[in-house]
């Protein structure tokens, strides 16, 4: 096949303490979410970070901002989002510098102070007022 790039992904079991567990990626994985990202597959990275490990998602939110292209941080924080992890979708969407997109994902993950910030920043005043009494 032309074109088609394969990537491992390493996986480690990680028990539960209640005679459970589960495999979760390690190590490389960083780089394949993010490639699927570029490459516009956003079930598929999102489905990764979801096995991964949670630093992984810290990880990702240290790429290099001056080199990532606006798109690849949008889908970044489309990918937290689509996890449910709103508190770094929020963090994702600052990367973009766009303050009232932010301010829903931090709403959502329960900081209405920082949710406030964002929606005061953007000048939407009302709806800041509205965080701060939360």
């Amino acid at each position: 096949m032309s074109g088609f790039q394969s990537r491992e992904v390493e996986f480690e079991f990680v028990e539960d303490g209640q005679e459970g567990g589960s495999f979760v990626a390690t190590g490389q994985v960083r780089g394949v979410i993010l490639q699927q990202l570029a490459i516009g597959n956003l079930a598929g990275a999102t489905a990764l970070f979801a096995a991964s490990t949670p630093q992984v998602g810290d990880e990702l939110l240290e790429i290099d901002t001056t080199a990532a292209s606006a798109a690849l941080k949008q889908a970044l924080a489309e990918m937290f989002f689509a996890a449910r992890d709103f508190a770094r979708a929020g963090r994702a969407a600052l990367l973009i510098g766009d303050p009232l997109r932010a301010a829903p994902f931090f709403e959502r993950s329960y900081d209405f102070v920082r949710a406030g910030e964002l929606y005061e920043q953007a000048g939407h005043l009302e709806r800041a007022a509205e965080m701060y009494e939360r």
